[in-house]
């Protein structure tokens, strides 16, 4: 498992939807498998689920990504993981990191962080 957490200055949705347009457009041949959209009050909560076959490890692995802000302030966090192998301990190929660090990447293009 792998994750990544950032605090950016916008609103959910375009981060949200910055995240989204990057990963699908990032060349790893991912699809989005679910998503939810929530909002309580001024918070809003949207939670997309990338899933992506990984050829080198022979199994699915997915990537969770929750952004969540009100008054200009955006939580982002990003979690992949099921790319590992094994079935008593989990070795992994480093497939969640590539996962992760695309969203780091996005939102690094994007200007949301340095």
């Amino acid at each position: 498992m792998s994750n990544f957490s950032a605090v950016v200055r916008g609103d959910a949705e375009t981060v949200a939807y910055t995240v989204y347009d990057g990963f699908m457009n990032s060349g790893l041949s991912c699809e989005l498998a679910g998503s939810s959209d929530r909002t309580w009050g001024e918070v809003r909560v949207i939670t997309l689920v990338f899933d992506k076959y990984m050829a080198r490890v022979g199994n699915r692995a997915s990537l969770t990504v929750t952004v969540s802000g009100a008054g200009g302030t955006v939580a982002v966090d990003a979690v992949g993981s099921g790319a590992g192998t094994g079935a008593f301990w989990s070795f992994s190929w480093g497939a969640e990191d590539d996962l992760v660090m695309t969203v780091q990447g996005v939102l690094r293009r994007a200007g949301y962080i340095t």
